[in-house]
């Protein structure tokens, strides 16, 4: 009989076999399976281990060569039927084969030969969970715990599992006792591992923090995973969903959804058409019933298909779907998303249609290089798509059109465990269309169409060594475009002289973020360097031409255990649409750099924040910003002075409640028309309190009332030249979610007393004309949702 190594009498290569494998796991877990693979292989020509094997088998699985990592794993198990983990390795090559049971029954057998090994049993109990087995899923990880109190991960699992079982506010305790262990990993984990551990459980803590309906904190620590860990796919996926609670934010989620679609692999991801266009100008509801299809999906990514519904439908006549199917096999991904929505709007001639459709195709050509196309169509049909504080101020004559056709391609590369780079380029085709007035001499119709084509090119690197990161990029855009109109006296008229435009703009940016654990008498300190350079260039006079240096520096102190100050001060040169999904990062220590603006607008940003947590339950919070922005001629001329403030309040109690309270001040004043419809004065406060609660049984519900009051003044506008308003805030949300991550449906109601107001909502220019996200529901709304997973 063949003897395990175990009774095998000693060799003399054998310590340098286990140390070269040992130092084999420890790159594969340092994030580097390409170099892992080869040590083990070194380890292997010495004498054949078992860890060898299944190290080995890992970085052949990483590669999706089945067939060679099942050998590995064999290997491994033949030399050492006690060893643990080529049976794991086995059970994560069942598990990636899409055989869950198998993989379970894998892992069961791997924990059964090392009981106390937690981290077995944490991938045990998220098995358990993909499996449709919550409760058994929940033991495993309650058996993690205990067997290594100090380790964050199977509490972020167990997190996971509570989450998933619409128990946020014990999800929300487990992330944070994860957080306040994650320097037990600190020896065991890259500086790259670390970074990904970090984004991990802040893009976890910004879902859980939107579900209870804590918008702010919800940003605040989505941004800072997306930060920490820039080449993060989940954490920038959360931070584009996060965002859509957050006005004048378009651009910013946009370039999220973009770069998590650049930096993640190979996947089932589902595609949002809706996260990535930004300009669809959508009344959003609360974040309690606005869940993502990434919240709903599984623990382990498996072959297969995977098919993501909503459906919507409500007043005003709106409703829609969007739809997500995406397949993988061995590294090479499909997907098709599309989007539908239509809406009457809040007055005469507000309606709106969109339809968007994204067809997308990724496959990992080497381990450390993934290649991706893209193709993508919107169109979009609307009226007069503006708000104004009196809502029978409307040209009721305007009909709009926008089509678009986007392509990309790109790659993205892992080079070892500290560097990743990112190409990528977008070709944009857009054609547009605008009619109004009334075909008489005295308001004759004003036809116009234009055509338009932008190519972009962006480059990416970002770097990790030790504490410091660095984001590094170039970027070139070029545009061309040309509009014709005609003037329709009815009957007669004649065409206006034609407008054509061409436009080149280059980009560069260097960003670095140092971490500094226990600076002094400080719990930690996170600063934030960098800068970036514009030139924009077109055919116009000379003073249509721009060139920027523009400084970003931020800094995150955590005084104590719990209590942070943020500030950051930066200046950015808002790109132009179509092409306004970036590679730069959009958030510099928890403010958003980038708002919407006029194409082509100098934006200077200074921001200062403090985030605390008074006890386990409570935490408060405010953050105040001064903007000065500068105008690009092209578009209007003026400059806006900017103060915003937010504040909040936010307690869970009961395991089963979350309540807040929110505060918002914005004041704005322009020299011009800069604030876009010539608004030279616009102001708003809200105060709003809201209390959510959970069921384990999947019942929901959530209510937000409070008050608003508004002023403006518009200097050039006929109708209404000035006006104030005070008005209620009233909400309130109904949901169930559903077992195994199958699904939510919900019912939102908005403006539920049904009160009529002025509100003058602060249209941005668009590709064709300017757009408004209703920031409030004007009548009674209500809208119904249902969002499956399959």
């Amino acid at each position: 009989m063949r003897r395990s190594p175990r009774q095998r009498g000693p060799s003399p290569w054998r310590p340098a076999t286990a140390s070269r494998a040992r130092l084999a796991e420890l790159r594969f877990i340092a994030g580097d399976p390409v170099g892992a693979g080869r040590m083990a292989a070194e380890a292997l020509a010495i004498e054949p281990t078992s860890l060898a094997h299944a190290i080995q088998g890992f970085a052949r699985l990483h590669a999706n060569d089945y067939e060679a990592a099942a050998s590995a794993f064999a290997a491994g198990v033949a030399l050492d039927s006690e060893d643990p983990t080529p049976r794991i390795g086995e059970a994560m090559l069942a598990i990636r084969r899409g055989d869950i049971a198998a993989g379970r029954r894998a892992l069961e057998l791997a924990a059964s030969l090392d009981p106390r090994r937690a981290a077995t049993r944490d991938l045990l109990g998220r098995a358990y969970d993909q499996e449709g087995l919550p409760h058994k899923a929940l033991s495993q990880l309650d058996l993690a715990i205990a067997r290594d109190p100090d380790d964050p991960a199977p509490r972020l699992s167990r997190a996971e599992v509570l989450f998933a079982e619409n128990r946020p506010v014990a999800a929300l305790a487990d992330l944070r006792a994860a957080e306040q262990r994650a320097g037990a990993r600190s020896v065991l984990r890259s500086a790259r591992g670390l970074g990904e551990d970090r984004a991990i459980r802040g893009a976890a803590i910004a879902r859980t923090y939107d579900t209870l309906g804590f918008t702010e904190q919800a940003v605040r620590e989505g941004a800072r995973g997306a930060e920490q860990d820039p080449a993060n796919a989940a954490a920038h996926r959360v931070l584009a969903d996060v965002l859509r609670g957050r006005e004048n934010a378009d651009t910013a989620r946009a370039s999220s959804a973009f770069r998590a679609q650049v930096f993640e692999p190979p996947s089932t991801a589902p595609i949002q058409p809706s996260l990535t266009e930004s300009d669809l100008a959508l009344l959003n509801g609360p974040g309690a019933t606005r869940p993502s299809f990434a919240e709903l999906s599984p623990f382990f990514e498996s072959d297969g298909m995977r098919a993501d519904l909503l459906g919507f439908g409500g007043t005003q006549s709106t409703f829609g779907d969007e739809a997500s199917f995406t397949a993988l096999h061995r590294g090479v991904a499909v997907g098709v998303g599309q989007f539908h929505y239509q809406t009457d709007g809040f007055r005469t001639n507000n309606d709106v249609r969109h339809d968007v459709v994204s067809v997308r195709l990724k496959g990992q050509a080497t381990p450390w290089l993934d290649l991706f196309g893209e193709y993508r169509y919107r169109s979009m049909d609307g009226g007069d798509r503006t708000l104004e504080f009196d809502l029978r101020d409307v040209d009721e004559s305007v009909e709009i059109r926008d089509e678009r056709n986007l392509f990309r391609l790109g790659g993205h590369a892992r080079i070892g465990a500290d560097h990743d780079v990112a190409v990528v380029g977008t070709y944009i085709r857009t054609n547009d269309g605008r009619r109004s007035g009334e075909g008489t001499p005295a308001v004759p119709f004003l036809i116009s169409a234009g055509h338009s084509e932008s190519f972009n090119l962006q480059a990416q690197h970002v770097g990790r060594f030790g504490p410091l990161s660095t984001v590094a990029g170039l970027s070139y855009d070029d545009f061309e475009g040309d509009a014709v109109a005609i003037l329709d006296f009815g009957g007669s008229g004649f065409a206006l002289p034609p407008l054509a435009i061409e436009q080149s703009r280059v980009s560069a940016y260097l960003y670095g973020t140092w971490l500094i654990d226990n600076p002094g008498p400080f719990a930690a300190l996170e600063l934030t360097g960098g800068v970036s350079f514009d030139r924009l260039d077109t055919d116009l006079p000379r003073d249509a031409d721009l060139t920027r240096a523009n400084p970003k520096v931020g800094a995150r102190l955590e005084v104590v255990e719990g209590v942070t100050l943020r500030g950051a001060y930066t200046r950015t040169v808002q790109h132009a649409q179509p092409a306004d999904e970036r590679l730069e990062p959009v958030t510099v220590a928890g403010f958003v750099q980038y708002i919407d603006q006029f194409s082509g607008s100098v934006v200077n940003q200074a921001g200062v924040g403090l985030d605390a947590a008074l006890t386990g339950w409570l935490d408060i919070g405010a953050e105040g910003v001064r903007r000065w922005i500068d105008v690009n001629p092209l578009i209007t001329e003026g400059d806006t002075d900017e103060l915003e403030i937010r504040a909040y309040l936010n307690a869970t109690f009961l395991e089963r409640f979350a309540a807040r309270l929110d505060v918002r001040h914005l004041d704005a004043e322009s020299s011009g028309s800069a604030l876009a419809n010539d608004l030279g004065r616009f102001e708003v406060t809200e105060v709003t309190a809201g209390l959510g609660w959970f069921h384990p049984s999947g019942f929901f519900a959530s209510g937000r009332a409070g008050i608003g009051w508004t002023e403006f003044v518009n200097r050039r506008n006929s109708f209404r030249d000035r006006g104030s308003d005070i008005f209620p805030i009233t909400e309130l949300s109904l949901g169930y979610r559903l077992p195994d991550r199958r699904g939510v449906l919900s019912l939102d109601l908005m403006n539920v007393v049904d009160a009529d107001f002025g509100f003058e909502d602060r249209p941005i220019e668009g590709v064709t004309v300017p757009v408004a996200a209703p920031r409030f529901a004007r009548d009674f709304a209500a809208l119904a949702r249902l969002r499956l997973r399959f």
